[in-house]
């Protein structure tokens, strides 16, 4: 068998798997499948979720939850409790305040030095969000402070009141991170919690001015503290006039870098007129910030994508630029990017650390599905949410690890 016949059939058996993993969409697109893994019920009882609505709109507070070796850890900020379920929906074990939640039923109420499965223990929070976990099992908590514990920063316009939680595999509190690392000083708003593939724990954290980056290592050591101030954005060139926004910022599973996905703005101008009457969404990027190097080492601008505007005929085809949502990045700079094509339809981009498309897939999510919905894209590249609607949660995922695998294969064909 020679050479080109042997890439020719390994090429081949790409496609196939590639075929496997999508749905007919209709003849004009094709459809990644997606698994429902199980339904939360709205409630107060120790597996279900509370949120409030207002007019049909989500009114509530945060929602988070990460999934890690096969459990489900879903965080409720209304019902002041964190919630462990396997991947069929099982509810394992509950952290709760118990002044907001009836006392547990399924789950046996933790005393003493109790050490056993499907247990619930009682602690105090204030009002816990994001969250995270490591391969220790470890569970990182985001939660407030108490009012005579806040802090307010010089200028008056930024409330330093937020920690994270540390909790051991049996469910009771290790110790709490601050700024300066384990008992330091509240931190100002947290966007988002990491824990990368050595266990380093990042705190990304926003004022009104800035973007301030927090990296620890497992012990809870501060390593680097990075702020980006909204001022002094990069613009993908030189000269232009372009109004930047930073969207969101992951970690690299594996690297000490940062994404940075900035949103660009220009003046919105009549063609004809030339009168300027407003700004609109010009155009995406990424920028990979060295945490060690102290500055950034590569950028691209992220493909253009387009939707169809509401309110449109099936017959009318105007289409205009929409904005990408970034998702994170898996292990090896894959970099998931999500933007809207239309009624219950996007398109999911997988990008290289240079820009290039490795793949694209069109997800469904319906509208009566998304009162409140959370991504989470693990370091394997599994992309999962928790999509909110009316009579309760559901937690999804679809294979975009496979598509991953593909690429990997698809380049290793090629070579």
């Amino acid at each position: 068998m020679t050479g080109n016949t042997v890439k020719i059939l390994r090429f081949t058996c790409v496609l196939l798997a590639a075929v496997s993993l999508f749905s007919c969409g209709g003849g004009k697109t094709d459809i990644l499948k997606r698994e429902d893994l199980f339904t939360l019920r709205l409630g107060k009882m120790e597996d279900h979720l509370s949120f409030f609505m207002l007019d049909n709109h989500y009114t509530g507070g945060t929602i988070d939850f990460v999934m890690k070796d096969g459990l489900i850890y879903i965080s409720n900020q209304d019902g002041g409790k964190v919630m462990k379920f396997n991947s069929y929906g099982d509810i394992i074990s509950l952290v709760y305040n118990e002044e907001k939640n009836p006392v547990p039923i399924v789950l046996k109420r933790v005393s003493g030095d109790t050490v056993t499965n499907r247990l619930a223990f009682p602690y105090p929070f204030v009002s816990p969000g994001n969250i995270a976990v490591g391969s220790n099992k470890m569970l990182l908590v985001q939660d407030g402070v108490p009012k005579e514990r806040r802090i307010q920063d010089e200028a008056g316009q930024s409330v330093f009141d937020q920690v994270i939680l540390r909790f051991d595999t049996n469910g009771r509190l290790k110790d709490y991170l601050g700024q300066e690392g384990v008992g330091g000083t509240p931190f100002p708003f947290i966007e988002r919690i990491q824990v990368n593939d050595m266990d380093e724990i990042i705190v990304f954290t926003r004022t009104l001015s800035s973007w301030i980056v927090f990296w620890f290592n497992e012990g809870g050591q501060l390593l680097y503290t990075i702020r980006m101030e909204g001022s002094a954005l990069p613009l993908p060139e030189k000269g232009e006039k372009l109004i930047p926004s930073l969207e969101a910022m992951y970690a690299d599973s594996s690297e000490r870098k940062i994404y940075m996905k900035i949103d660009y703005y220009a003046d919105a101008m009549d063609p004809s007129s030339k009168y300027r009457y407003g700004i609109q969404f010009h155009k995406s990027a990424i920028f990979i910030f060295d945490i060690q190097k102290e500055g950034y080492t590569d950028s691209f601008e992220i493909p253009d994508t387009y939707k169809k505007p509401e309110g449109l005929s099936i017959l009318d085809d105007k289409k205009e630029k929409s904005i990408t949502e970034f998702l994170g990045a898996a292990s090896g700079g894959y970099l998931f990017l999500l933007s809207p094509l239309g009624v219950s339809q996007y398109q999911l981009m997988i990008l290289d650390r240079k820009g290039k498309v490795e793949d694209s897939a069109v997800l469904q999510i319906k509208d009566d599905e998304q009162i409140f919905r959370k991504f989470y894209l693990d370091s394997s590249g599994i992309l999962s949410a928790l999509l909110c609607e009316e009579t309760g949660a559901k937690l999804v995922w679809w294979r975009t690890d496979e598509l991953i695998s593909i690429a990997k294969d698809r380049k290793k064909a090629e070579d």
